[in-house]
């Protein structure tokens, strides 16, 4: 029969926090290999664009959704370095 529940339907020890900090480090090399190819105006753009980021999900956050506060896990940082 089939049962159905919520999510997570996997359970395992890895949290988001330490899943989105491994992907920052995934995304090492190619900002690396961004910032050597283009100069350092792709570093500036890199943090530019993690600091906002990270400043809307906080404002988001904290004043229009009224939740817990998790910019520590990491999802903003992973954000904003897709978006650079």
């Amino acid at each position: 029969m089939l049962s159905i529940g919520s999510s997570p339907h996997i359970r395992d020890k890895e949290t988001v926090k330490s899943i989105m900090w491994w992907v920052v480090v995934s995304l090492l090399p190619a900002g690396v290999a961004g910032v050597w190819l283009f100069g350092l105006r792709a570093l500036y753009i890199m943090i530019v664009c993690v600091v906002s980021a990270v400043i809307t999900e906080f404002l988001i956050q904290k004043f229009l959704l009224k939740r817990k506060i998790t910019i520590s896990d990491g999802s903003a940082v992973v954000t904003g370095l897709l978006l650079a």
